[in-house]
């Protein structure tokens, strides 16, 4: 009886580490709101952010800085911030 309620515990816990985004690190902003895009990448220049690249999807944006200079105010913006981890952004070199 008790494992059915630790594997939803862990099902519900685990979507929930990989999106948190990092205390310091890579954050993927992903607007989802119209127009919540739009100057993005300025406001996160001016809390400190440094642009990584362009996210996965249209008008998302990876950035690396500080989780509590960056994450404030962007839920109500209609940007959702999450971990970039497992997000490919970079150009692999190939080594010959």
């Amino acid at each position: 009886m008790c494992l059915p309620i630790q594997l939803g515990f862990a099902a519900c816990l685990l979507p929930a580490l990989i999106l948190v985004p990092p205390a310091r690190g890579p954050i993927l902003l992903v607007p989802i709101m119209p127009g919540s895009g739009s100057h993005l990448a300025a406001d996160m220049i001016a809390q400190g952010a440094r642009l990584v690249a362009p996210g996965p999807t249209r008008g998302s944006l990876v950035v690396d800085g500080d989780r509590d200079r960056i994450v404030a105010g962007l839920l109500r913006r209609g940007v959702v911030p999450m971990s970039a981890v497992l997000v490919d952004c970079g150009e692999k070199e190939s080594r010959r």
